[in-house]
């Protein structure tokens, strides 16, 4: 993981837009340091919600509210405290254990028909320490792209282009390292594609292996 600051993230998207460092991110009352404190964390929850990174990945089982919502649902659950987006709502099923629950996000809570709720979802890291390299990368390149218009940088806007097309090209690269690393199916627990052709009735496209 990480060895890299807050401070550390913003003087490297400074530096592509060709601007002097800050001393410290928090403190520091220059020109450039207010540009950073007003974007970071910004940049940080949008690039965190935009992409299912590892680090940021949570599961937990929520607990019923007191509170029941007034209509249409029957359950109300607490979300985590660090809870920025919803990825999959898990149930114990032949399918690979995610289905399409109909529910709904209100504020802190999720709303649904379902007695119990388990989830997976983002959370909020604000520990620099826990990011991956590749995040790093993303979030200091979306930083740049704010930091171009604020600090009226001549050429903006051409910038601005070859930043947003590093930005596109980082995210993909960060989501096929992903998918490299990802194995969802032990592999002697998969239907192979011959057993699907076959017509063998327990095959989940979700487990179909090789």
């Amino acid at each position: 993981m990480s060895t890299l600051s807050s401070t550390d993230i913003a003087n490297l998207a400074l530096a592509r837009v060709g601007e002097t460092t800050i001393s410290n991110i928090d403190t520091d009352t220059s020109v450039p340091a207010q540009k950073c404190r007003l974007f970071y964390a910004p940049d940080r929850d949008a690039l965190l919600e935009a992409y299912w990174w590892r680090f940021a990945a949570g599961r937990a089982s929520l607990a019923q509210s007191v509170s029941t919502p007034s209509f249409e649902y029957d359950y109300a659950f607490a979300l985590p405290n660090d809870f920025l987006c919803l990825r999959t709502i898990w149930d114990e099923c032949a399918d690979g254990g995610n289905l399409p629950y109909t529910c709904a996000i209100e504020g802190q809570f999720i709303l649904s028909n379902e007695s119990t709720m388990k989830i997976r979802y983002t959370k909020r890291i604000t520990d620099t320490t826990k990011f991956s390299e590749q995040f790093i990368q993303c979030l200091k390149t979306r930083m740049a792209l704010d930091l171009l218009y604020a600090l009226s940088r001549k050429s903006a806007a051409a910038s601005a282009d070859r930043l947003q097309i590093e930005l596109d090209k980082l995210l993909v690269e960060a989501k096929m390292a992903t998918l490299a690393e990802q194995n969802r199916v032990g592999r002697y627990n998969r239907t192979t594609w011959n057993d699907a052709r076959r017509g063998y009735t327990d095959t989940s496209l979700a487990n179909l292996g090789s």
